[in-house]
């Protein structure tokens, strides 16, 4: 949701993967601990010991971003995006790639915190 409202690359087949492979690897994430005989949604396997939903939205962030590199919007899409966004000419040559990146370190500075309170408490616990 993110990437549709405020990046200008984003495509509807890029929305639409990122949806349905964010789905199934929210639901195969939560479910193989059951293999494991560990309760469901268990993250002690997965790395870093985040949420499989974390993981599930990380993947579905990335398949959104990759798909919509991969595939093209077609003009009306734009002109709505830009009319809705009050984008001119000059923006539109800068804003590329450019305006991924303050969510990709949001990104990262969530795991990164995250990680560190799963530390801390690993460390209170034992």
């Amino acid at each position: 949701l993110l990437l549709g409202l405020n990046w200008r690359r984003m495509t509807k087949q890029g929305a639409s993967w990122s949806m349905v492979l964010g789905a199934i690897a929210n639901v195969v994430l939560h479910f193989i601990p059951l293999a494991m005989d560990k309760p469901f949604g268990w993250s002690g396997w997965l790395p870093l010991v985040l949420h499989p939903t974390i993981w599930a939205a990380f993947f579905s962030l990335l398949t959104a971003y990759f798909v919509s590199l991969n595939t093209t919007n077609n003009e009306k899409c734009l002109e709505v995006y830009d009319m809705a966004n009050h984008i001119s000419e000059e923006e539109k040559i800068s804003n590329s790639k450019s305006s991924l990146t303050p969510y990709l370190i949001a990104l990262a500075v969530y795991i990164v915190v995250q990680a560190g309170v799963v530390i801390w408490f690993s460390t209170k616990v034992a």
